[in-house]
């Protein structure tokens, strides 16, 4: 279906509106990653994921099955709309940031706008993070400064709303297991991919994952999550707004579907690949929770009701991207390619039709807003590995794809969220891996819809302390009594007991195995003896005290915790 609002906003001759000015930012160059499950996921804040858009590294989205393999490259932000009928976009792209660190003042307007580098940084935290600080008083930089002063969301334990106050009970709002957090906005410097003026949004970024858990808890061990929260500082409204991504798979599975139900844009390969051998993967994204949007004739929610009040997007489109192809099908460079691409056509107008690659002037084929969306286990049309209707079928294919959500509205002040996830399939040959990504990409969905990876408080009993040795090697007659309470704040008690005279050294030492105290050296008598332990003289942390006789010793692992446990 050709949305209503689309044509006649491009076809529109609008005259230069208000505009945030561009700043003089440098990219950023922070970095961080996703590394609490099965995926090692690199993040950038300039636009790009799993590889740095100014500074390409083939790094990748990697998954713990097959470490040394890259299924996926990079992953680019695309951000699209109409302000007063002006056609605007901010996009990264290979070499060109289209974000820069930090956020935007009311208007538009830059905090500094010769130099972004103040915010140029990644926070990262994760539930065994505040785990530890609860048990141990040990936390991390990024715990201990995470900036709700630019918006980091938090959960209040102090009674306080708005502040951060970590000894007073507060917390990061931590979705799943691991969050990194950032900020940045599309007025840092020139668009050079779009050539277009900013739209003045700022862009505030939920990067996270979670440990398997659920009805199919492999679902979530190589997923990883990514909420834009997208903030329209200045006086206009953005109108026809769509968000994407652009993704890059490895050149052995550059093979694409797409699964209209769960909004699923997929790669995969239909040959052996080295680095898998007989059963390579299948990886995909898909919107995960999209924006409020606006009235497009369709039931996006799936609930049986069409354009009602508050109906939420999901993926709305899938495309294909031809590198080096004809120029109707290579990378959107303006911000009315961006537009059109996002929203189910072509880069010359034409919309996606069944049959072949997609792309019919002459009206063949029935008009779609998902390429490829044919079942390629059967393989059934219209997929890639059947592209016709009719043999002989010349298997198509793509150097990259992109999905989309939209379109959707931005008043002056206003905030809409976008969350995409990429999940990760791999079964016992090339098409049993397509079925488990769309059993696990179902599994995905769900497990956030029921709030599975929602913020929720974290306790001390969380803490997964180090494995430190506990040796019970003492001679026959001596005991070492295991202390209580632990964790302590106060005095402890250590209590040990010998038959006979033996020399004896009592020590504590810290998690990295110094020596932080000697409680007892030299002759102890027969009998139960005492040695008292300072809590107060002690920092938090996890500790070890050592009971060491001739021709034995035991340590057991004591915690110092935090004033308030």
């Amino acid at each position: 279906m050709r949305p209503s609002l689309l044509i006649p906003l491009l076809l529109l001759a609008a005259p230069l509106r208000a505009q945030p000015a561009p700043g003089d930012c440098v990219p950023g160059a922070a970095r961080d990653s996703l590394d609490v499950n099965q995926a090692l996921a690199p993040l950038f804040n300039d636009g790009s994921l799993f590889d740095n858009s100014s500074n390409i590294s083939f790094e990748g989205y990697r998954t713990a099955d097959a470490p040394d393999a890259i299924p996926l490259f990079e992953t680019f932000l695309w951000l699209a709309g109409s302000v007063e009928g002006e056609a605007r976009a901010s996009a990264t792209w290979f070499g060109s940031p289209g974000f820069w660190p930090g956020p935007l003042e009311t208007g538009g307007a830059l905090p500094n706008p010769a130099d972004c580098s103040a915010y140029d940084r990644i926070w990262n935290v994760s539930r065994q993070d505040v785990a530890r600080y609860l048990a141990t008083g040990e936390a991390t930089d990024d715990l201990l400064e995470w900036p709700v002063d630019l918006g980091a969301p938090v959960l209040d334990g102090d009674g306080i709303p708005g502040n951060y106050n970590l000894e007073g009970g507060d917390q990061p709002a931590i979705r799943g297991d691991q969050m990194a957090w950032w900020v940045m906005n599309d007025v840092g410097n020139e668009q050079l991919v779009t050539g277009s003026a900013p739209m003045g949004l700022e862009v505030r970024v939920e990067a996270f994952a979670a440990e398997g858990r659920g009805a199919a808890p492999g679902a979530l061990d190589p997923a990883t999550f990514y909420r834009y929260t997208l903030t329209n500082r200045t006086g206009q409204p953005i109108d026809s707004t769509f968000a994407g991504w652009m993704m890059n798979p490895a050149s052995n599975l550059s093979h694409l579907g797409s699964d209209t139900t769960s909004g699923l844009a997929y790669a995969y390969s239909w040959f052996d690949i080295p680095a898998y051998g007989r059963n390579p993967p299948a990886w995909g994204g898909s919107v995960i929770e999209g924006p409020v949007g606006m009235p497009n004739g369709r039931d996006d929610d799936g609930d049986g009701l069409v354009d009602e009040s508050g109906e939420r997007l999901g993926t709305t489109t899938v495309g294909l991207v031809f590198n080096g192809g004809p120029m109707w099908s290579v990378d959107p460079r303006t911000p009315e390619e961006f537009i059109l691409r996002m929203s189910g056509y072509w880069n010359d107008g034409e919309p996606i039709r069944e049959g072949d690659a997609g792309h019919n002037p002459g009206g063949g084929g029935d008009i779609v807003q998902f390429v490829f969306p044919g079942d390629p286990t059967l393989p059934a049309f219209w997929s890639a590995l059947r592209p016709d209707r009719e043999p002989p079928h010349r298997p198509i294919i793509v150097s990259r794809f992109f999905l989309a959500t939209g379109p959707f509205r931005l008043d002056p002040g206003e905030t809409e969220t976008v969350t995409f996830a990429v999940t990760y399939g791999r079964g016992f040959d090339r098409f049993s891996s397509i079925r488990v990504l769309w059993a696990y990409t179902d599994e995905v969905h769900f497990q956030y819809g029921i709030g599975a990876l929602d913020p929720r408080p974290v306790t001390a009993a969380e803490f997964e302390s180090p494995e430190l040795p506990e040796e019970t090697t003492l001679p026959e007659g001596v005991r070492f009594v295991r202390p209580s309470p632990n964790p302590f704040r106060g005095p402890l008690a250590l209590r040990y007991e010998v038959p006979a005279p033996t020399p004896l050294r009592l020590s504590v030492y810290d998690a990295l195995g110094r020596e932080v105290a000697v409680l007892f050296d030299g002759t102890a008598e027969a009998g139960a003896h005492e040695a008292v332990l300072d809590g107060a003289a002690l920092a938090p942390g996890v500790y070890v005290v050592r009971l060491a006789v001739p021709g034995g010793s035991r340590a057991l692992a004591l915690t110092r915790a935090p004033a308030r446990f």
